[in-house]
């Protein structure tokens, strides 16, 4: 007895159709997971930090006269955090200076320097 060609296809369809649901089936399941695991986790989140100890309420001179310079220069100066390459920080004794935003978190983090603005070109 022969195999009609139609039965050929239509097993071999059934079989890709098997095969990619099973595969789909894996990655879902696989980021159902990864999903639920990560719902659990809280993530550090560095973004102010208290003046307990001697930060100043307000932006020294040094900050307001960086930002000023920014803003005439173009850019757009906010306290609101923003990925940018621009992040006035100012230290206890009130110096401001500019940085980039891997080195503002890593100075934040610490406890000594505080952000006061993240300043972005328009």
């Amino acid at each position: 007895m022969e195999i009609p060609p139609w039965a050929v296809v239509v097993a071999r369809y059934v079989r890709l159709t098997t095969v990619t649901a099973v595969l789909a089936s894996a990655l879902m399941l696989t980021a159902l997971g990864s999903f639920h695991s990560a719902k659990d986790s809280r993530p550090t989140l560095v973004v102010d930090q208290a003046c307990d100890t001697g930060c100043r309420a307000g932006m020294s001179r040094d900050s307001k006269a960086l930002v000023r310079r920014a803003t005439e220069a173009g850019s757009t100066c906010t306290s609101t955090p923003v990925l940018t390459d621009h992040v006035v920080v100012e230290d206890r004794r009130g110096r401001a200076r500019v940085v980039d935003f891997d080195t503002a978190y890593e100075l934040a983090s610490r406890g000594d320097t505080w952000v006061r603005r993240y300043c972005s070109p328009r």
